[in-house]
């Protein structure tokens, strides 16, 4: 069995715990009420596990991480302690006075200033990193009576349609490579079409950015439930595109128009988001950006686009809730930009202009960025979201005609082979890919709309088409898992 680890908060050591846990595709005997089963094939894919609060991308290969989930209600937090396997593992709880519903053994008591409270733990999620993916596994706990299913890899495709009508979004669930349009599509209370819609990365959360008002929608995921949330105080910009941080507490939301910069959103303890207004002088006003990315540690942002003045890329430092502007790159990108992704060691910006230029960045401090490379001419696709990195050194680009490889070093880029069949004469106007990698979808301008492929990390093959498909075309869509 591999080492349980619980990370160590505030510069203590991690502890390591055992506790009835089963990596397995069979159903395994259950030992005590708590017992958590992940069906996965093999114990020994996992050198260890890590019992955590967020899902990160800085764990090696051959991790499991049980991610411990806060609870809905209240906003005092405190240390409690929960008996597995006959250790007990403190957890840091918000104190939750409703939720009548759930399991005995899911709650404990904790003496807090001579008073007791129920604390009511939501079930953990079981996220895996194998071969420099993040991917979350299917797990189920043992109640005392049976097995629960606690989390599974989300499977929903989200998309966003202009036309007549302002067509309402579309929410398809995945099963495997097929898709079929979600049982209860989310009631969306605006005519306004989108022009962007992100998934957070622990599937929790959808937002769509609007081209009208009230110009941001975010709705809560619980299971196949959508509920829709609200947003304190946002500025009436017509948002361009999403990021969220990679801890899923703050979205970052750019405009085009009125040159507006960077908005911030904050993850409250009640589920909703709060616009943090002490942001906005800060990242960018006066500018228009086309998009924006988190680097990996989250401590940073970059925001850029076509409608940016020199030098086209901007950098912001991020303590708390302050976001500071960092020194401009030391060579100016060559032309307006229309992608721009960290890697996911944080230490390069690999960039896709509007002018058929690829440029690759060396992070290499607050105060320098350097330009390592510079490409042309590099028939890229003007799209927010077309570089998708497969591992530290691997990405795919969008193209105007299909898919090409690109491997970055400290020696610059490397241009690999190119896959053409997600094109064709019809050139997708938006591209996802799955947060496993298997997935890419595309959306069209024209008939039919909307493609579906399975990636093997080296060539693509078309999926049957949803069992319902737009009608109208795509200007917005995302995948989770």
């Amino acid at each position: 069995m591999p080492n349980i680890i619980r990370t160590g908060g505030g510069g203590a050591a991690p502890e390591i715990f055992n506790f009835p846990l089963t990596i397995s595709p069979t159903q395994p005997t259950p030992i005590s009420a708590g017992h958590l089963w992940v069906e996965h094939a093999a114990a020994t894919d996992f050198s260890n596990i890590v019992l955590d609060d967020a899902v990160k991308v800085s764990y090696t290969n051959g991790y499991l991480m049980l991610i411990v989930d806060d609870t809905n209600n209240g906003t005092d937090t405190f240390a409690q302690p929960k008996n597995v396997g006959g250790t007990k593992i403190p957890f840091t709880s918000y104190r939750d006075t409703g939720n009548d519903t759930t399991l005995p053994w899911q709650v404990g008591s904790v003496n807090k200033g001579g008073t007791i409270a129920d604390i009511k733990r939501k079930y953990p999620l079981v996220y895996s990193r194998l071969n420099n993916v993040l991917d979350m596994e299917t797990a189920k706990v043992w109640d005392g009576t049976q097995w629960v299913l606690i989390c599974q890899p989300g499977s929903y495709l989200a998309v966003g349609v202009s036309g007549l009508g302002n067509q309402p979004p579309l929410t398809y669930n995945r099963a495997n490579t097929l898709f079929t349009l979600h049982s209860s599509v989310p009631s969306f209370p605006s005519t306004a079409f989108p022009q962007v819609v992100k998934w957070s990365h622990d599937g929790n959360y959808v937002f769509y950015g609007l081209s009208d008002t009230p110009y941001l929608i975010g709705y809560k995921r619980t299971g196949d439930t959508f509920t829709l949330l609200t947003i304190t105080a946002h500025r009436n910009w017509p948002v361009m595109d999403l990021s969220f941080s990679p801890d899923d507490n703050y979205l970052a939301a750019c405009s085009t128009y009125s040159a507006s910069g960077v908005d911030i959103y904050k993850k409250q303890s009640n589920g909703n988001w709060l616009y943090l207004t002490t942001t906005v002088s800060a990242l960018g006003t006066g500018q228009y950006f086309d998009g924006i990315d988190w680097s990996p540690d989250g401590n940073q942002l970059v925001g850029y686009g076509a409608h940016i003045s020199t030098p086209c890329l901007y950098r912001f430092k991020r303590s708390g809730d302050t976001f500071t502007k960092l020194a401009d790159p030391t060579t100016t990108p060559h032309s307006t930009i229309s992608s721009a992704r960290y890697s996911p060691d944080g230490q390069f910006i690999l960039i896709n202009s509007y002018s058929n230029f690829m440029e690759l960045y060396r992070v290499v401090s607050d105060t320098q960025l350097d330009m390592v490379q510079l490409i042309s001419p590099f028939y890229g696709r003007g799209d927010s979201h077309s570089i998708f990195f497969l591992s530290a050194n691997t990405a795919l680009v969008v193209m105007q005609y299909g898919l090409q490889f690109v491997t970055i070093s400290e020696l610059g880029i490397t241009i690999g082979s190119q896959i053409t069949s997600i094109a064709s004469s019809n050139v997708p106007n938006q591209v996802a890919m799955s947060l496993d990698k298997k997935i890419i979808a595309a959306g069209y301008s024209a008939s039919p709309y909307l493609k579906l492929f399975s990636f093997d990390g080296s060539t693509v093959t078309q999926l049957t088409n949803p069992t319902t498909m737009p009608v109208y075309g795509l200007t917005a869509l995302d995948l989770l898992n």
